[in-house]
């Protein structure tokens, strides 16, 4: 959890977990400076990654000396006995999930889009959507990943809600 900082809600991330032939899963430094920009966490994932880390706490008690995870080491997302999770394994259990809560499954290029693309709904500022969507070039932002909602949309969207939300219609 040390790429967390609870009290100021930003994720720093700085390793990740890949799988070495012949050695295993290692902690590896991610590649660019950029990689390792810090991004300020919405709340909602806050207190999502705080219950995680009280789940942690209690996975670490009940672990006992066949707790495996090192000091320094400290990953958030770890298996019962604080080993790494195996990015493939972390896939197909997220899978499983989202079966059977009956979630559509999209691709992480897809959440990034989505994202993207609520960004520019938002108006954020195309410089700050390509911080947070880590491009090195604004271009990959603009071009690739958002789509523009001019007014005239926005103003639609908006009217479409307010007739959809009146208690008389809706």
């Amino acid at each position: 959890m040390q790429d967390f900082d609870f009290e100021t809600r930003q994720f720093t991330p700085t390793q990740q977990v890949q799988r070495v032939r012949g050695v295993g899963l290692i902690l590896k430094d991610l590649k660019t400076d950029s990689s390792n920009a810090t991004l300020p966490l919405p709340e909602f994932c806050t207190r999502a990654l705080e219950g995680r880390r009280e789940l942690q706490d209690l996975e670490r008690k009940i672990a006992g000396g066949k707790w495996k995870q090192e000091p320094g080491r400290d990953v958030i997302f770890s298996t019962e006995h604080g080993g790494l999770v195996d990015p493939v394994g972390f896939a197909r259990t997220f899978d499983r999930l989202l079966k059977r809560s009956r979630v559509r499954r999209i691709t992480l290029r897809l959440a990034r889009k989505t994202c993207a693309s609520l960004l520019a709904y938002l108006k954020v500022h195309p410089k700050v959507a390509q911080k947070i969507l880590r491009h090195s070039e604004i271009k990959m932002t603009l071009d690739i990943y958002t789509q523009i909602v001019g007014d005239a949309e926005r103003e639609a969207t908006d009217m479409l809600s307010e007739m959809l939300e009146d208690p008389l219609i809706g």
